[in-house]
């Protein structure tokens, strides 16, 4: 009788161990997920961040090579424009002489 008494005392005891058990694995589970959703928070607002600055790069870049061009342009414009000008007063000057 006495052993029977002792058993249920600690299967009574394995009962309530298990349920603590349970329990604090569901609020380590919690804590984990918490602490990695709060990293992976932090981890993507640096990636945002290091792409947002690589993409300003890259912007600045493409905008100096654009105005270098325009800039080339410009200048064969700025050449070609009193050439033509001339060229066309002077077939002009020809056309009234003649």
């Amino acid at each position: 009788m006495f052993e029977w008494l002792l058993i249920l005392i600690l299967l009574a005891i394995v009962v309530v161990l298990f349920i603590k058990y349970s329990r604090l694995r569901g609020e380590i589970e919690q804590r984990a997920r918490g602490i990695f959703e709060e990293w992976r928070k932090k981890e993507l607002e640096t990636l945002k961040e290091e792409y947002d600055k690589k993409v300003e790069d890259k912007a600045k870049v493409m905008l100096e090579k654009w105005k270098m061009e325009e800039e080339a342009k410009i200048g064969e414009d700025a050449i070609k424009r009193p050439t033509a000008t001339i060229i066309g007063k002077t077939l002009k000057e020809i056309k009234t002489t003649n």
